[in-house]
C-alpha cells in the first residue's frame, strides 16, 4: 500500500509537465495578454488619479497630511489592482477544460482580492523572515509555500489554511517541485536575453512561469492523497522565519535610532554648506580627485579640500562667513 501511494505521489515528469503547460499557455496566450494589459493600464490609472485630485485640494488641507494621505491611497490602489490582475490571470488558466473571457476572469476574481492579498502578505513575510534567518529557511519556504496564492484562488483558502495547503502539496516532493519551478522560471526568462527584441519577448513570455505553476498545482492536487505532514514540518520553518523577521525589525530599529542621532550633525553640516557657498575652483579640483574612483584616500582628500569652505570637522565651530 505504501508503495502504491509513493508511486501515485510522483511529480509529473519534466517533459510532460512542460508540454501541458506550454499547450495551455499557447491556447490562452491572447487571453493572458488581454487580462494583463487591461490590468496594467487600470493599475497605472488608479495610481495616478489621486494626485490630480490632491492638487484640487491644495491649500484647503495641510500639505504634509494631504500628500501623505494621497501617497497612501495611491499605493493601496496600486497594490489592490495588482492583486486583482494576478487573480484574474490565474482564473484565465485555472480550468484547462473551460476558457473564460477577460470579463469573466475579472468578475470571478474581484471577491477574492482581499483573501489573496492577505495570503501574499503572509507568504512575503515568511519568505523575508526565512531569508533573514541565514537564508536556508527562506529557500525552503519559497518552494513549500509557492502554491499558497494559487490555493487561495482555486480553493478559496484564506490565511494560514492556504499556506498549510501548499505545504501539504509539496510535502515529500520539495526537491522535484523546486527543480521544475526553477526550470520554468528559467524558460520564462531566457527570451529576455535575446538582443534587440528581448524586452518585447520577455513581456510575452513572463506569464509562462505562472501558467506552469498553476498547471503543476493542478497536477499535484489530483494525485492520490497522502498522510498530512507532521506539524513541525510547517511550524519549524515558520518559527525560524518569525525569528528572522524579529531580527530584521531589530536591525531596522537600530538603523532608525542611528539616523535619529545623526540628524543634528547632518542639519549642522547642511547649514554650514548653505552659509559657505562652494568655491567653483575647489569643486573642479574635487571632481578631478574623484575621477580615478571613489577610494578612501580620494574621499579624504576631497573632504580636506572642501572642508574650509563647505563644512567643518565634527565638534569644531564653523568659520565666520566671508564678507
Amino acid at each position: 500500500m505504501n508503495g502504491e501511494i509513493d508511486a501515485a505521489a510522483e511529480v509529473p515528469e519534466v517533459a510532460a509537465g512542460f508540454s501541458a503547460a506550454w499547450r495551455l499557455f499557447a491556447e490562452r496566450f491572447w487571453l493572458l495578454m488581454s487580462v494583463g494589459g487591461i490590468g496594467a493600464a487600470g493599475c497605472m490609472l488608479s495610481v495616478f488619479i489621486p494626485y490630480p485630485l490632491a492638487l484640487l485640494l491644495r491649500g484647503t488641507v495641510p500639505a504634509l497630511a494631504l500628500w501623505t494621505l494621497t501617497s497612501l491611497v495611491s499605493l493601496s490602489a496600486g497594490l489592490w489592482g495588482t492583486s486583482w490582475v494576478q487573480i484574474a490571470m490565474i482564473e484565465a488558466v485555472l480550468d484547462p477544460q473551460r476558457k473564460p473571457n477577460w470579463r469573466e476572469c475579472y468578475r470571478a476574481s474581484w471577491p477574492k482580492v482581499a483573501g489573496f492579498s492577505w495570503v501574499c502578505i503572509l507568504f512575503f513575510l515568511a519568505l523575508t523572515g526565512g531569508v533573514f534567518f541565514f537564508v536556508l529557511p527562506g529557500v525552503f519556504l519559497g518552494v513549500a509555500l509557492v502554491f499558497a496564492p494559487v490555493a487561495a484562488v482555486a480553493e478559496d483558502s484564506a490565511g494560514m489554511a492556504a499556506l498549510t495547503r501548499s505545504m501539504e502539496l509539496v510535502s515529500g516532493r520539495w526537491a522535484p517541485v523546486a527543480l521544475r519551478l526553477f526550470l520554468a522560471g528559467l524558460a520564462a526568462a531566457l527570451p529576455g536575453l535575446i538582443p534587440w527584441i528581448g524586452w518585447l519577448l520577455s513581456g510575452a513570455a513572463a506569464p509562462f512561469a505562472m501558467v506552469y505553476a498553476v498547471s503543476l498545482y493542478d497536477s499535484l492536487r489530483r494525485l492520490a492523497p497522502r498522510p498530512p505532514p507532521p506539524a513541525w514540518q510547517l511550524n519549524l520553518p515558520l518559527g525560524l522565519a518569525a525569528a528572522g523577521l524579529a531580527l530584521a525589525c531589530w536591525m531596522a530599529a537600530l538603523t532608525a535610532l542611528k539616523i535619529r542621532d545623526a540628524l543634528p550633525l547632518l542639519e549642522a553640516q547642511y547649514q554650514t554648506f548653505m552659509d559657505h557657498p562652494l568655491d567653483p575652483e575647489k569643486a573642479q579640483r574635487a571632481l578631478a580627485l574623484l575621477h580615478g574612483g571613489a577610494s578612501q584616500e580620494s574621499l579624504t582628500a576631497v573632504y580636506q579640500l572642501l572642508q574650509p569652505s563647505t563644512a567643518t570637522a565634527p565638534g569644531t565651530p564653523a568659520p565666520p562667513p566671508t564678507p
